[in-house]
Formats: C-alpha cells, structure tokens, sequence
C-alpha cells in the first residue's frame, strides 16, 4: 500500500495476489505494464471482512454522492442498503454507521435463505431513490446457502442501473477454485464489487483480507472492484489506500514472469484437502439430535 516508501516488494505480492482473484471472479485485468498506481489493481487488501465490506459501501457512497468524501454526507435518504432478512452479516450496517449514513438498512424476506426476488423488485421500485447499494451472500455466514446472482443483478439493473452491487463472498467465492463448484457463483463478474477471505477454507494466515471493485473491485479480506470501477472510481480511503504518483507498480509482475502462488501450485490448484474443505463447506448437514435425557429420579 505504501509502497512508495515501506516494503515495495509487498506491494507486488499483493498485486499479483489481487489480479489472481480477479481472473478467478472474472474481472478483467489491465497488462500488468498498464498497472501505473495503485488505484489501476482494482483491489485492496483489508484488515478483515469488516474492512472489505466498510471499504466497499464508502465506494456504493461515492457512487450515488461523488465527493462524499471531502464534503460530507448532506443526504442520508439515499444512503439505505438492502439486504437478505436474517442472514445479512453484522458489518454491513456497522459500515453504514462508520461512514456517516447511519444504519439504513432495509430488509428483504427470503425463500430457501435466497432473496424472494418478486419482494425484491416491489422493494427496489418503490424505495429506488433512497437506495444506494444491494447486497448479495454467495454463501452467507450462517447457512452457507448461495445466493442467485444472476438473478440479484437482472432484478436490479433492470430497475436502476446506477444502484451499487456488492457480493459478500467471504465464503462463497473459494468456490472459484474448485471447477465443479464455480457455477454456483455464476454472475458474481457483474457486480461491482466482492469480498474475499480466504481465512475462511485455504488456510492462509488469519489477518490476510482484501476488498476489490470490478473494474468492479475483489476483497482477501480482499476487496475486488468491477471492471466499470477498477481505473475510474477515484475514490481514497483514508488509511486503507494511498496513491503515489510518478511510482510504476507491476513492472515486476510482466505476464510471462508473475510470481507463483504459495506451493508453487498455480492460483487455479489449491492444496487437495481445500477441495475437501470446499466440499464439506457446500454441504449444508442438519444439526445432530440432540442426546436423549434420562428420565429423572
């Protein structure tokens, strides 16, 4: 991140670490010599999921408010998320409330733990200029039960094309690396931003996070952007991303000698037990019965 004055090697690992995601979401890459600044990777890396999913509401902000930012929130109407009721993860409200919006939230009711898509489009049309952003669970943190995609994006583009599409992919998106689960996240590669944590099944280090728009954005915790986002959205948050100007990052990471993932095994081969690990993630078990008491004395 700064990479200009503190541990620019790093920063490439981290570039490369964000480009291999965006590829598995679908996103498309720039040539790594076109990578000039930071703000043209499409992704930054985070503290956590908090961070990613924080990082990627003050983008849905900028998006509806340019220059929130500098100016401040003048109209908070606007600033209301929707999500899937009962399953919808702690931060995203907490990052309403970080970043100024307070904690709007309109809840959707669900079928099978998924949007009920015909409340959602009721819901999206009647309040559509107080929303700013829509945000989907491919495999949520309660019931690991993935989200439509396809559908999320259809529904809402159809309605307002410049409403913010996040994917919380903390879990679902390590099905990216598994060839005969990645239909499971189909139409991820249309929203405009996903967050990744790869904590969650491949066993890398706790504190490793990341957020990314699409040019849209991919979060490890990462947060990816899409690709209408990645070199466009100018947005600087805070702490999280500093742009140098003059400093050329990606040079090093040329298309025919990028660094190797860990174990030398290529960022589409995991280790064959985070095949497992995905497998069992997938399979939603009901919970054991409960042991049967004595009858008391």
């Amino acid at each position: 991140m700064s990479q200009s004055f503190a541990a620019p090697s790093a920063t490439f690992t981290e570039i490369a670490v964000i480009r291999w995601l965006r590829d598995l979401i679908g996103y498309a890459n720039p040539a790594a010599g076109d990578v000039t600044t930071v703000w043209d990777v499409g992704g930054v890396t985070t503290y956590g999921g908090a961070g990613s999913n924080t990082t990627a509401m003050m983008l849905a902000r900028e998006n509806i408010a340019p220059g929130t930012m500098h100016q401040g929130v003048t109209d908070a109407t606007r600033m209301h998320i929707v999500v899937p009721a009962g399953i919808g993860h702690y931060s995203v409200k907490s990052a309403l409330e970080w970043i100024g919006c307070g904690g709007r939230i309109i809840e959707v009711p669900t079928t099978g733990y998924r949007y009920d898509l015909a409340t959602l489009e009721r819901t999206l049309r009647e309040r559509r200029s107080e929303i700013m952003a829509v945000v989907a669970y491919p495999g949520d943190s309660r019931t690991h039960t993935v989200e439509n995609l396809r559908a999320v994006h259809d529904v809402t583009r159809a309605i307002d094309p410049r409403i913010w599409l996040h994917a919380d992919a903390c879990w679902g998106l390590m099905c990216a690396f598994a060839p005969e689960l990645a239909h499971k996240i189909a139409g991820i590669e249309d929203f405009d931003s996903v967050t990744v944590d790869p904590h969650k099944v491949m066993d890398p280090l706790r504190d490793v996070r990341a957020p990314g728009p699409r040019p849209r954005v991919a979060a490890a915790d990462l947060l990816v952007l899409g690709p209408d986002h990645a070199g466009g959205l100018r947005v600087r948050p805070g702490h999280a991303v500093y742009r140098h100007q003059g400093v050329v990052l990606g040079q090093a990471l040329g298309d025919d000698a990028r660094p190797r993932p860990p174990r030398a095994r290529g960022p589409h081969a995991p280790p064959p037990h985070h095949h497992e690990n995905l497998h069992r993630s997938c399979r939603r078990q009901p919970p054991p019965a409960a042991p049967e008491r004595p009858p008391p004395t």
